[in-house]
């Protein structure tokens, strides 16, 4: 009860909190929402290891070139340029694509497969790999010929008359080529022919007329003599000598006797500086004496 003087307190009332329970219409038995969110299964039972040095600069390389090569950009629509090619094989040998995920060609200690930790981003290595598990090859095979097709086709586009003429051709039987070592053993093996008879034909034109007629004359042929000097020689010593004027120059006696003049004048001057090395300097002192 208040007193005389102080004010009264006034006190809040809390509300009354009560309990309210609703039944839901969904029972026990109602089957779930079909739009659902689900990840996708991942291999968990390969045991998963980071990348050597090795095979990140691999990977590093091949990634960095695909960027801005045009060929190695889509490896799956074009085939790959020639340092990609090589880049390629240098991945194919370290990592390779099991099951979607990138594991190392060398297993572990018990056989299983290893997975690889690979940067994020290394969509261009995955692609290639991805190309390679497809049976896409990476390399550049020589196209396949097939010889019976093309002579099939060749034959089927000739023409009734050459091909009889194709098929009457006599065929030409190849050997393979011998050593020059062989050649020599076969040449010596086999015996030498010695013969001194030869028959030789000679043409010559009938008189009055210009056809040729040929007979042949037996007995041993005696090759003409080959001349110790050049083809031309006998027509250069047939040809007349031509006679060549011959006149003899000599200087004038006036540039010899400058000549001898300057030579004699230098003489002197090399005598000069020669005594005056040869002096002493009690003798350039009595000189200088007498010329004041």
């Amino acid at each position: 009860m208040p007193t005389r003087g102080t004010k009264p307190i006034i006190i809040a009332a809390a509300p009354s909190t009560t309990t309210t329970y609703t039944t839901s219409n969904l029972s026990p038995s109602t089957p779930p929402s079909p739009k659902t969110v689900r990840f996708a299964p991942r291999s968990d039972e390969l045991p998963s290891r980071p990348a050597t040095s090795q095979e990140a600069w691999s990977l590093y390389h091949f990634e960095n070139h695909a960027h801005g090569c045009a060929a190695c950009h889509k490896a799956r629509r074009s085939l790959l340029c020639d340092t990609g090619y090589h880049l390629a094989q240098d991945v194919a040998v370290h990592v390779r694509l099991h099951a979607g995920e990138l594991c190392s060609t060398r297993p572990d200690d018990d056989g299983k497969l290893l997975r690889v930790e690979i940067p994020h981003g290394y969509n261009k290595v995955k692609t290639l790999l991805g190309a390679e598990a497809k049976g896409k090859k990476v390399k550049k095979s020589a196209p396949v010929v097939s010889y019976e097709d093309a002579e099939r086709r060749r034959s089927s586009s000739l023409s009734p008359r050459r091909r009889d003429r194709e098929h009457h051709r006599e065929k030409v039987t190849v050997e393979p080529s011998r050593s020059s070592h062989e050649e020599k053993r076969a040449s010596a093996a086999k015996p030498k022919a010695k013969t001194q008879h030869y028959a030789t034909v000679e043409v010559k034109p009938i008189a009055g007329n210009d056809r040729f007629h040929e007979y042949e004359q037996g007995g041993p042929v005696r090759l003409p003599e080959r001349p110790k000097r050049g083809s031309l020689y006998e027509a250069d010593m047939k040809r007349p000598r031509k006679e060549f004027r011959i006149e003899e120059r000599a200087p004038l006696e006036k540039k010899v006797e400058r000549g001898r003049d300057r030579e004699r004048e230098r003489e002197e001057r090399r005598e000069m500086r020669r005594r005056e090395r040869e002096r002493g300097p009690e003798d350039r002192e009595r000189e200088r004496r007498r010329v004041y």
